[in-house]
């Protein structure tokens, strides 16, 4: 009888168990109130005229399903490991349900005598069926002599609205890094990525 007990209680854990997610990698599963996905700033036509434009840039499609007021987008630049700059480039009011394309851009600049200029034009611009928003802003520009290549989402990102999520960047340096754009961004001579995420 007492065996069969403990039996009993067993199987009840172990139903339980695997009821909760429990025994598995990470836990129970977060929900997912979160989706980006990969999208391009120049699409059929337009794409011939991207090399001429002088513009590096990334988009990405954004669908959110939580409950929190705000998207904010914003910018953070890296040196050597370090962060130098930061700034929420773009607040924008949300709701379950919500879909909109979010982009960023560096342009470069050129002074009077034609010399490249040691800032740049960045922009974050947040745009859907009803119409978009923008913001602008200067940056300092990373040396002229670096190589540098941009770093772009290559797969869906899903998860909770509680955290940040770094959907482009754009490494300069000596030495081009490969890997993740955080990883990459952070780990560069000169880095720029834009993060995604929201607020009460």
């Amino acid at each position: 009888m007492k065996k069969s007990k403990i039996l009993v209680v067993a199987i009840i854990i172990l139903a339980l168990a695997a009821a909760t997610g429990c025994g598995k990698e990470g836990g129970v599963k977060g929900k997912t109130e979160v989706l980006i996905k990969p999208s391009t700033l120049f699409e059929g036509d337009l794409k011939a005229l991207e090399p001429h434009l002088e513009i590096s840039g990334g988009c990405v499609e954004v669908e959110y399903s939580g409950d929190k007021k705000s998207m904010k987008c914003s910018y953070e630049i890296w040196k050597e490991g370090k962060l130098e700059e930061s700034g929420g480039g773009t607040w924008i009011p949300v709701e379950k349900g919500f879909k909109a394309n979010v982009s960023t851009s560096l342009q470069g600049m050129y002074l009077d005598n034609m010399e490249t200029s040691p800032y740049m034009i960045r922009t974050i611009a947040v745009g859907d069926d009803s119409g978009y928003s923008s913001s602008k802003g200067y940056i300092e520009r990373f040396d002229s002599s670096y190589a540098w290549g941009d770093v772009k989402l290559n797969e869906d990102l899903e998860g909770p609205d509680d955290r940040e999520y770094a959907v482009w960047g754009l490494t300069a340096g000596d030495e081009m890094r490969t890997g993740g754009i955080e990883e990459s961004v952070k780990g560069s001579s000169w880095g720029y990525m834009l993060k995604i995420s929201f607020e009460d």
